[in-house]
Parts: C-alpha cells; structure tokens; sequence
C-alpha cells in the first residue's frame, strides 16, 4: 500500500499537509488521489483543506485548491464556509473560479441547447423529406 493510500485511509491526509504551509507536499497529495474536499473531523471542525488554507491566508494554496475544483460552499461545523473565512485576496480568487465555472457551465448548457435545435431540426427535415 502506498503511503498516500494508508494516510488517505484516516481522510485527514491533505488537511494535515495543509499545516505544514508547502506547496509542492499538496500537489503531491492531490496527485495521488487525497480527497479535496474532506471535512476535517479530528477535532471536530469540519474544515475543509480550502478552509484552512483561506483562514492562513495562503492565496497559493487557495489558487492551487480552485484549480483541482475544491468546493467552496462547503459548510465548516461552524456554519462557515472559506467565503467566510477568507480575506479579501482569498475571496477574490475563489469569486474568480466561481465566475470560471459558471461561465464553463453556461456555455456547456448552450452547446446542449444548440445540439438539441440540430437533432429537432434534422427531425423535421426528415418528416418533411
């Protein structure tokens, strides 16, 4: 068993690398499959890794999470979510991503609309031919 697999096992693996402020030990762990939303549970907070690197105030790591698609809605124990917990630099980098996947979505569901306007056009062609 690989060590990211044994450690993943407690579900803690990322939150812990979190503390340690280096960068290149989280993109390993989100490489190897750590979960990057898991709710910390040790002491009960239910902090996600996002939430922690927003309360540290580190941008790159906040960068880094958004990128791999952390949820930011994610609820702590608290109620709060990294939105609340962030400073103005973290949030705008979160609001960035949020801004980045909304506009993917939107996007994604005119390219569905517009496929679906082909098939029902081909559909009459073909009742009309």
């Amino acid at each position: 068993m690989k060590l990211f697999e044994y450690l993943n096992e407690g579900k803690e693996l990322l939150n812990n690398f979190l503390f340690g402020d280096d960068i290149e030990v989280v993109k390993n762990a989100l490489k190897n499959g750590a979960d990057i939303n898991h709710a910390e549970t040790k002491h009960k907070t239910g902090s996600t890794p996002l939430i922690y690197a927003c309360l540290k105030g580190h941008y790159a790591l906040v960068e880094l999470l958004m990128q791999h698609d952390a949820d930011p809605y994610i609820a702590d124990s608290y109620g709060n979510t990294a939105m609340d917990y962030g400073r103005p630099k973290a949030k705008e980098i979160i609001d960035k991503y949020i801004q980045e996947r909304k506009r993917k979505e939107d996007w994604r569901e005119r390219k569905e609309e517009i496929e679906r306007e082909r098939q029902m056009n081909d559909i009459k062609r073909e009742l009309e031919g």
